[in-house]
C-alpha cells in the first residue's frame, strides 16, 4: 500500500474508480504490482540463499508463479482498499478513524492485507486438502 500511495499520489493522473476513490489510480496499482513482485523476489532470493529460514517458501514457486502471486495479491489489496472506501463513501465518512491523522484510519492500513489474508488461508486450506 505505501509504494501504491507514494506513486499514485505522485505521479497519478488516470484514476481508478473516482467515485468510490478519487484518489487512487492505475498508476498506483502498477506501482503496487510492482513492490509486491519485489518484496515477493526478495524472500525467494533469502529463502534461497538460506538467510531466511524462519519463512517457508514453496520450492515449486518459479519467478514467473511469483509474478502470478502478486498479481492476485495486487487484485486482492486493490480490491480491499476499494471496498473499504466504499463503505466509507455509504457511511458519509471520509476517514475510518483519527489515529492516523490523513490517512484515512487504522483500517486503511490493513484493508488490503485483510483481502490478502483471506486469500492466503484459502490457498493453504485448500493445500492442506490435496494432502
Amino acid at each position: 500500500d505505501a509504494g501504491a500511495y507514494f506513486v499514485g499520489s505522485r505521479w497519478g493522473r488516470h484514476k481508478l474508480v473516482p467515485s468510490v476513490s478519487p484518489g487512487k489510480s492505475w498508476e498506483g496499482v502498477v506501482a503496487e504490482l510492482f513492490w509486491t513482485f519485489l518484496t515477493g523476489f526478495l524472500i525467494r532470493a533469502l529463502h534461497k540463499w538460506g538467510g531466511l529460514v524462519c519463512v517457508q517458501y514453496p520450492p515449486y514457486l518459479t519467478v514467473s508463479g511469483l509474478f502470478g502471486v502478486a498479481v492476485l495479491f495486487t487484485i486482492a489489496g486493490v480490491c480491499g482498499d476499494l471496498c473499504e472506501s466504499f463503505l466509507k463513501r455509504l457511511g458519509g465518512h471520509k476517514d475510518s478513524g483519527d489515529f492516523f491523522p490523513g490517512h484515512g484510519g487504522v483500517l486503511d492500513r490493513f484493508d488490503g492485507f485483510l483481502y490478502n489474508a483471506i486469500i492466503v488461508a484459502s490457498i493453504l486450506h485448500v493445500k492442506a486438502l490435496a494432502s
